[in-house]
């Protein structure tokens, strides 16, 4: 193999992929985005030199909480962007680190070494670092660190063009309502899905100017038919990203 073009490091929601019917990437790509909102336990930031063919990676990790995990560890991805024509192809893993730290307070620095390989470019680098936990693989945090070497980002971001609140009531029945709040008007988009990642229901798909918005979900499918006791998946899209959220429904 020349490199893992796409691969899971969370190990709690398993999709296979190579089906006949194509990429997996909208099934999994909701439940990806909702483990995003999850609390960490964890501060993690990396950054990374360059020197000619050598590469530096420093990782920095505090414990925000405490954690009672017991097998964790610290892995490392070396992704080149674009080689092959694939997207972020992993094309070499570094050796793990065993991560013991678990009481809030607790720091840790760690590093690793490695040679650029001739056909690897410094502008196609990612360097992606996961703490996780090896028994359960569930994912404690990641980061993508950053070139040292670049402009750093300024500490003041632009406001979000939009934003998706939690829905309520949650857990609900019969209904329940989903806002969120646009900075600026734009083509919205707000989709519901199943647990498996499969569309159950479009509920707004238009323009929309600048405010709060509410739209109320009655709990049921594309044909209006009522949908089964659960989660599912909240997907806000506009202004060129997405958000995700969950809400249960108990019948």
């Amino acid at each position: 193999m020349l490199g893992v073009p796409n691969f899971i490091l969370d190990g709690v929601e398993f999709y296979p992929g190579g089906m006949s019917s194509g990429s997996m990437v909208d099934a999994y790509l909701p439940l990806v985005e909702s483990r995003l909102h999850r609390e960490s336990p964890l501060i993690l930031s990396g950054s990374y030199h360059v020197s000619g063919t050598e590469v530096t990676l420093t990782v920095d990790i505090e414990v925000d909480r405490q954690i009672r995990t017991m097998e964790n560890q610290v892995d490392f991805f070396v992704c080149q962007d674009g080689l092959y024509g694939q997207s972020n192809m992993v094309v070499d893993v570094l050796t793990p680190e065993p991560f013991t730290l678990s009481e809030m307070g607790e720091t840790t620095e760690v590093q690793r070494q490695f040679t650029m390989r001739p056909a690897w470019t410094e502008e196609a680098l990612r360097l992606v670092v996961v703490v996780q936990d090896r028994k359960t693989q569930v994912v404690l945090q990641a980061t993508l660190a950053r070139d040292a070497a670049a402009t750093p980002v300024p500490d003041e971001l632009p406001q979000a063009a939009a934003v998706l609140h939690q829905a309520y009531p949650n857990p609900f029945n019969p209904s329940t309502t989903i806002g969120f709040s646009l900075a600026r008007a734009g083509q919205v988009r707000l989709e519901v899905f199943s647990a498996a990642g499969r569309l159950l229901r479009t509920l707004v798909q238009r323009q929309l100017g600048v405010g709060d918005h509410e739209v109320v979900w009655q709990g049921n499918d594309l044909t209006g038919a009522p949908v089964a006791s659960g989660t599912y998946y909240y997907r806000l899209s506009c202004c060129e990203a997405s958000q995700t959220g969950s809400v249960t429904l108990v019948r």
